[in-house]
């Protein structure tokens, strides 16, 4: 019965030459539409978001397809601060896992560490009589990832990670060395070969600790206008009071003998955005969504046991958000969520919604 039907329908076909041709066009335009459409959406969403990236931010000093992440540890009274074991935990994820989390090419990577600001009086001076003077200056210990690769020192060296002792009104003090930029030096009055101390104020015994640091550099910004590395602008980060130590100074020394001086331990991460896909595009997408709530996202699935149970939630909070911030570098990975982001009068940043 099948049969004589195929035949009937093949006799008719062939004596149609007109409806074959007009069949095989329309599966033609069919096939070509249903393909063409979802190409050329996506050519466009590539073209049109990594113009967007592209383009100057007015608004921030970071580039828009950049990342950036600021915990600051400002713990209440008797309660224990950000510790340099939950550092380099959140430091280590931030590192190996951002550029996996983004999907795009990574330019660059710093790491900024700070203290808060203190007081700093050059080292002859009493401690006594000293914070009573009018000129008081006030300071801060600071180190950048990859720094000495982006300055140039116009006298002296960078400072070693050498640390010793020395006696301040008869009690034992550090002794560190620091470089600082030559606007710093220049507005402090300071040389290359002074030696200062920094005032550090334990807020729950609120016993004072002098920190004797030896000038050993004076350097400038190679290219000050290098987003790509100087996210913070080198006038506020370092200018106004920012002395440059190394990083195993700042945790080893500093953070390990006085665990309240930790302060501000930023991230920053810079991408490509010429290595966006529009194919990647609706998986970019959708992943907000799963981080916003229909799927929470969970630190310990990428690394076990960011912070120890029940200390510093907020710095696990913000590895959380940035989980989804780093899908859309510039909207929300810049800093903008009041999480990610707390004003700082040092960095001439704008007060985030709280």
């Amino acid at each position: 019965m099948l049969l004589p039907m195929v035949v009937f329908a093949a006799k008719r076909l062939l004596h149609k030459s007109q409806l074959i041709l007009a069949t095989v066009l329309g599966l033609i335009i069919t096939v070509t539409l249903v393909t063409a459409v979802p190409v050329f959406s996506d050519g466009m969403s590539e073209f049109l978001l990594q113009r967007e990236l592209k383009e100057p931010n007015v608004d921030r000093r970071q580039p828009a397809s950049s990342v950036m992440l600021r915990h600051f540890s400002r713990p209440e009274v008797n309660e224990a601060p950000t510790s340099v074991e939950e550092f380099l935990s959140a430091d280590s994820f931030f590192a190996h896992r951002i550029g996996q989390l983004t999907g795009m090419d990574e330019i660059s990577q710093v790491t900024y560490l700070q203290t808060d600001v203190h007081p700093v009086l050059p080292y002859e001076a009493s401690l006594q009589t000293g914070r009573r003077e009018r000129t008081l200056e006030y300071a801060w210990f600071a180190t950048a990832s990859d720094i000495n690769e982006n300055i140039r020192f116009l006298e002296g060296r960078a400072a070693t990670s050498e640390v010793g002792s020395i006696e301040v009104d008869g009690d034992p003090a550090m002794l560190l060395e620091v470089s600082a930029s030559n606007d710093l030096l220049d507005k402090f009055g300071y040389l290359v070969g002074d030696r200062v101390k920094l005032i550090y104020t334990d807020q729950d015994t609120e016993e004072e600790h002098p920190i004797v640091f030896d000038i050993v550099g004076r350097w400038v910004p190679t290219e000050p206008e290098n987003r790509s590395y100087w996210f913070y602008s080198p006038v506020s980060t370092f200018d106004r009071g920012g002395f440059m130590i190394n990083r195993d100074v700042y945790l080893d020394h500093l953070v390990a003998t006085f665990p309240g001086i930790f302060y501000e331990a930023t991230w920053y991460s810079d991408f490509d955005p010429a290595s966006i896909r529009g194919v990647e595009l609706p998986r970019r997408r959708r992943r907000p969504g799963h981080a916003a709530g229909r799927d929470k996202p969970d630190p310990s699935r990428d690394q076990a046991r960011l912070l120890p149970a029940g200390r510093d939630r907020q710095l696990q909070r913000q590895i959380v958000l940035l989980k989804a911030a780093a899908v859309h570098p510039g909207r929300s990975g810049g800093g903008h969520h009041p999480l990610l982001r707390e004003p700082d009068r040092r960095h001439g940043d704008r007060p985030a919604a709280r």
